[in-house]
């Protein structure tokens, strides 16, 4: 049932993914789009008799399909990411020692990043939800609540993703331990 659904959703939604991706990159109304549209998404998703993780789950997905859509369209204003130099087949960089080296370099710096911002941006999130909505932080059920689940791990989400496809790339650029090709995947 599921496949059968994305298949049709496929045939509508793959012409027009040129004319998404477009306007994903050049718009100056994209940071809207990006946030706006995934969250009034997650607004809408049907309520339940009984509380689901499904609710939150679906927050987390599209929270974080808005911070790497945001993440790229800054990358793309500020003339970070371009078009390769040449065209397709595209040579395949033999790994090397030092390779390997800067792979685990950035891993280890970047899940140490994200994991610092996950844990502080969380936080201050869901306290912030909580005293917005006038539930005590310290309640169990209240992370159970639209008024909370919802801000706290959309604004959470989309934090560490824009995060992960602008900020620790930038960090990596002005180490110089970037990936090369990183910018060049349009």
């Amino acid at each position: 049932m599921g496949v059968g659904i994305v298949s049709s959703l496929l045939f509508f939604c793959f012409p027009l993914l040129d004319a998404m991706d477009d306007f994903m990159l050049h718009s100056p109304y994209s940071p809207a789009a990006c946030i706006l549209v995934p969250f009034l998404l997650c607004v809408l998703y049907p309520t339940l008799r009984q509380w689901s993780t499904a609710r939150g789950d679906t927050t987390i997905i599209m929270a974080t399909g808005a911070g790497v859509g945001l993440g790229h369209w800054v990358c793309y204003q500020y003339g970070y990411m371009q078009k390769a130099d040449s065209f397709p087949p595209y040579d395949i960089i033999q790994p090397t020692w030092s390779w390997a080296g800067l792979v685990v370099l950035r891993m280890a710096i970047g899940i140490a990043i994200l994991v610092t911002v996950r844990a502080s941006v969380r936080t201050v999130t869901f306290r912030a939800s909580c005293y917005l909505a006038g539930y005590d932080w310290n309640d169990c059920n209240v992370h159970k609540t639209l008024a909370v689940e919802l801000p706290y791990k959309f604004v959470t989400y989309s934090i560490i993703a824009f995060n992960m496809v602008f900020l620790v790339p930038m960090l990596f650029h002005t180490f110089g331990i970037e990936r090369e090709t990183f910018f060049t995947e349009i």
